[in-house]
């Protein structure tokens, strides 16, 4: 891998195939509550590293569609990012390990969610059973254990 891709800063280059396998571009925008267009990254089939942080990405994205990706990062930072979201699907993708639980109950708006076909394990967290606006929940293809919810789709 090179840090110099073209000669241009905060981009990284697969130096071999001579294309841009990361973007650092964190803190490059002074706005509050700007919209991003994420299409603008689709011709990035190589990108295996994209940093957003500290740019005051705001304004209400009802719904994040991520699926069918070969997705394996963190998704933690991501999940919390989404307070205002209704519906988050981030099926089949390689995410395995713990569900961000902490940052899953704080998203009081999510009405659906989608994280089937993932690796995701062990113990679903029982504030989802408190989460009044959930009215999809589907964990298929993981393996969790434990907690019953009775109280989605309840209303």
């Amino acid at each position: 891998m090179s840090s110099d891709c073209y000669g241009w800063e905060q981009v990284l280059c697969n130096s071999a195939m001579a294309h841009i396998v990361g973007l650092s571009l964190n803190h490059i925008i002074d706005t509050t509550n700007w919209l991003l267009n994420v299409s603008l990254f689709w011709p990035f089939k190589e990108l295996t590293s994209l940093d957003l942080s500290g740019n005051q990405i705001g304004g209400c994205i009802d719904y994040e569609d991520m699926s069918g990706n070969r997705l394996t990062w963190s998704i933690s930072p991501y999940i919390g990012a989404l307070s205002l979201t209704k519906a988050i699907s981030l099926s089949d993708n390689n995410f395995n390990g713990a569900f961000p639980t902490e940052d899953l109950c704080k998203l009081k708006k999510l009405e659906e969610l989608d994280i089937s076909g993932n690796d995701f394990e062990g113990i679903l967290p029982q504030c989802i059973n408190n989460m009044s606006s959930l009215r999809v929940l589907d964990i298929f293809g993981n393996r969790y254990i434990g907690n019953h919810f009775t109280n989605i789709c309840s209303e």
